[in-house]
């Protein structure tokens, strides 16, 4: 039987390249392969137990014994190459690995491996390297020492030569019309009578600094040979605020919705799919309407890229998934059922189609896989596949679709299992997010998943201009659905009062700063009205009001941060609430830590200099801060505890030596997943690990960590990324890893800090037990002490030492203990 009926495929298209061709990798027989061994109890041998219940190899290799299955490939050709196999070990050991071994006339002189982690379950392994030229043998092995493996499936494939990549880029000059025009659309409409624009730009910075509304957009184009016929995609990576694109005529896609109840989407990755039936020949038209808004907001096309390129697979045969659950979370024991559903959007039908699938752990063990075959021949297809209850924990879904013509479109998923009703958890932990942006049903959905992990407190906006946009003409509506939704939710609120109306700005006609961007200052009488009002509107909820946001950053201060004006704008939000809610608590204005953005505007500047200004006069309850550490690629977690408390230590410092003992409220402390940065699962490991610094410190009274969604699906744009779980509510590890810290540390005491052997511990007491949160940068193996009961990763999945002893690294892990140890 061939495993894999798609390699005469490859080797035609030069995916392999012959010359480095394995032969018999899936184990039928013992064909092209040699056995070594370095020991007598060793065996190697074929076993009936491969991943589809036919033959695979095994090797068996007592303690102080090594074995090994080779292939010689004579006369390879140079480049980049990756060995790929499925295989399991005896007992979940890591005992297993790939190598490779280049000969030039009889002498090695090239050699990689690969160790393969331990896994009870058919995982899948992998080697890349680059084989350097002149190489006469190339000599594949599968080892094993000290230990059992099985391997199946394997595969040696080259890298196809580099192609120089196909796109259209469509920056420069566009036609440009500042209002709405009906048939603007079609190719053959009249646009010589446009004026040019810039793009990707601003309207405002092209000439336009009045225009609010529509706006049309047109470029005429010609498709390079290569692009023509085929299924292509329109890159827009911003357009303010919302969109409709046309392709010679065509709506391709939309972003954002119009009046009567507008909706946009500033920095959303637009990715608009022109199916292969519109982009014969040369010449086109791409026509885009846009809305800014209409409420002194900038807009037009404006981030780069702005492009065309050919479509991939998964972007027009898509899978969808359907768990019918809120943020695909399921409840312990209940039946885990996937509605999957699959669509080609260029409008071709799928001929024999099939869907695989298969269910990981967080660990990437294997916890399902199925084979679905779909309906055909159709354009649209769904299918149900349920699998048993499976424990609490966080889990993937990849999908495969195939049909007859040999493309293959894959997707990812991810959901969880949870209990729906967990023990309420200690305000300490909270999130920040945007709940008065959501609508009703967004809003319930929000709560309930917060709820679900265990989360006491939200922090949240109420901006000042959505409660009263023209003096007088008030509007509660939105504030009191949000303060009553958290209120039956039982969770606590800071509210944080910002967002100026024109018309109570200090600069009302927009000539001093940027009148359309957020941040200018406020005239302060009626700043103090405002607060006022909104604490006596919500007296008795027990809120806590945090006047504005981050006052020493440009972003959000017009036309420059001054500390004065701030301190002005303190004192008389303070005033204000006092005089509505005399118990309230009134929170500083959350301080940037970022010296490098406003060197003369440090939050340790602002904090003296409000405590210079306010003399003896009481102006807040505690103090708020957001003290982000500055992400890079492969960052440590020595530096980032590093960061932490030297924000910290800079920001107590005054507050000490001005003699005050106001307590820290973080009211946003958070770390986006970014392709430059860090990936989900570190993610949530940061989140750990900044979450376990805050609790050690006793003068963090709250923290709030911040997205509780991504706000958008742009993976190259922070505020986009920071969220718990995606824009569409699917789970990140991070869900997982914030529910687990509630478990273990909301009411944990804090004892002590202890470094050894480069692990860093931060010991707790909790429920009368020792409880360890433990870290390193470097792998290192760690011997457990007595009285371990428990040991955790980051999202709460079990982990198992190996003869009482535990590698710990960058992941975090939780330590429990025994009373009495």
């Amino acid at each position: 039987m061939n495993k894999f009926p798609f390699l005469p495929l490859l080797l035609a298209a030069g995916g392999l390249l012959p010359a480095a061709q394995l032969v018999n990798p899936a184990f039928e027989t013992e064909q092209g392969w040699e056995k070594w061994r370095d020991g007598k109890q060793t065996e190697r041998r074929l076993s009936e137990h491969g991943r589809n219940n036919s033959r695979c190899a095994f090797i068996s290799a007592p303690a102080g014994e090594k074995g090994a299955y080779l292939q010689r490939i004579k006369n390879p050709q140079p480049g980049d190459y990756t060995l790929t196999c499925w295989y399991r070990t005896s007992l979940g050991k890591q005992c297993a690995r790939l190598e490779v071994t280049g000969k030039r006339d009889g002498k090695a002189v090239f050699s990689r491996s690969a160790a393969l982690p331990g896994s009870q379950d058919w995982n899948t392994g992998s080697l890349a390297f680059q084989l350097p030229a002149g190489i006469t043998e190339l000599i594949v092995t599968l080892f094993v020492a000290d230990g059992k493996a099985w391997f199946d499936d394997l595969a040696l494939q080259a890298a196809p030569p580099a192609a120089s990549p196909v796109e259209l880029p469509l920056e420069g000059i566009w036609k440009f019309h500042p209002d709405d025009l009906a048939g603007a659309a079609a190719p053959e409409f009249d646009d010589s009578g446009w004026d040019n624009i810039k793009v990707p730009a601003l309207w405002e910075k092209e000439g336009y600094p009045e225009l609010e509304g529509f706006a049309w957009y047109r470029r005429r184009i010609e498709l390079p040979p290569a692009l023509r016929g085929r299924n292509l995609v329109l890159i827009a990576s911003g357009i303010s605020k919302a969109d409709e694109t046309f392709f010679d005529g065509v709506k391709i896609g939309s972003t954002g919705q119009f009046s009567p109840k507008f909706k946009g989407d500033t920095f959303g990755m637009r990715r608009y799919l022109i199916p292969a039936r519109l982009t014969g020949g040369a010449a086109h038209t791409i026509a885009v309407r846009v809305h800014d808004g209409a409420s002194r907001q900038s807009g037009g096309i404006w981030i780069a890229p702005v492009r065309l390129r050919p479509a991939e697979v998964r972007e027009f045969r898509r899978v969808t998934l359907d768990t019918g659950k809120t943020a695909n979370l399921f409840a312990p024991g209940e039946p885990v059922t996937l509605k999957l559903s699959a669509d080609d959007l260029s409008g071709a039908r799928l001929d024999r189609p099939e869907l695989r699938g298969t269910v990981r752990r967080y660990d990437r063990t294997v916890a399902a896989e199925f084979r679905l075959k779909l309906p055909q021949p159709a354009g649209h297809a769904e299918a149900v596949e349920t699998l048993p209850p499976l424990p609490e924990g966080f889990y993937t879904l990849e999908t495969e679709l195939t049909s007859s013509d040999g493309l293959t479109a894959r997707h990812g998923f991810t959901f969880g299992v949870l209990p729906e009703q967990p023990e309420p958890a200690e305000p300490r932990f909270g999130l920040a997010g945007h709940l008065n942006r959501l609508d009703d049903d967004e809003l319930v959905r929000t709560l309930a998943v917060a709820r679900r992990i265990g989360i006491g407190t939200f922090r949240t906006g109420f901006l000042w201009k959505d409660a009263e946009p023209e003096p007088g003409r008030w509007n509660w509506s939105r504030f009191d659905r949000t303060v009553k939704a958290l209120r039956d939710s039982g969770m606590e609120l800071t509210a944080t009062l910002a967002g100026t109306p024109d018309w109570a700005s200090t600069d009302p006609l927009g000539r001093r700063g940027l009148p359309r961007k957020a941040g200018r200052m406020p005239q302060f009488d009626r700043w103090q009205e405002y607060a006022r009002r909104i604490a006596q509107r919500y007296a008795g909820n027990g809120i806590s009001w945090e006047l504005w946001n981050e006052p020493n950053l440009k972003s959000y201060w017009k036309p420059a941060p001054e500390s004065h004006q701030y301190f002005q704008l303190q004192q008389a939000g303070y005033r204000g609430v006092k005089a509505g809610d005399p118990n309230a608590t009134v929170l500083t204005a959350g301080f940037s830590p970022f010296r490098f953005v406003e060197p003369d505007a440090t939050a340790e500047l602002f904090l003296d200099d409000l405590y210079e200004y306010a003399g003896q006069e009481k102006v807040f309850d505690r103090i708020a801060y957001h003290p982000y550490p500055v992400m890079r690629k492969a960052i440590t977690n020595a530096s980032l505890e590093q960061q932490f408390t030297e924000m910290m230590r800079r920001l107590r410092a005054v507050r000490d030596r001005r003699g005050d003992r106001s307590g820290f409220r973080l009211t946003e402390l958070g770390a986006p997943n970014l392709p430059r940065t860090v990936d989900e699962r570190r993610q949530a490991e940061i989140l750990t690990l900044l979450l376990t610094l805050c609790a050690a410190d006793p003068g963090i009274e709250q923290v709030h960590w911040y997205n509780f969604q991504n706000d958008g699906d742009n993976p190259d744009y922070a505020e986009h990324n920071f969220g718990l779980v995606h824009h569409d509510l699917s789970p990140k590890p991070a869900l997982f890893a914030f529910r687990h810290l509630l478990r273990m540390l909301s009411r944990a005491d804090y004892q002590e800090r202890i470094e050894e052997n480069g692990i860093v511990f931060h010991r707790f007491t909790a429920g009368g037990a020792p409880l360890l949160v433990a870290w390193s940068d470097t792998p290192t193996n760690w011997t457990l002490p007595p009285g371990v009961a428990a040991v955790t990763g980051v999202t709460g999945e079990p982990l198992h030492p190996a003869d009482g002893r535990l590698t710990i690294g960058t992941a975090p892990v939780y330590l429990q203990f025994t009373k009495g140890n």
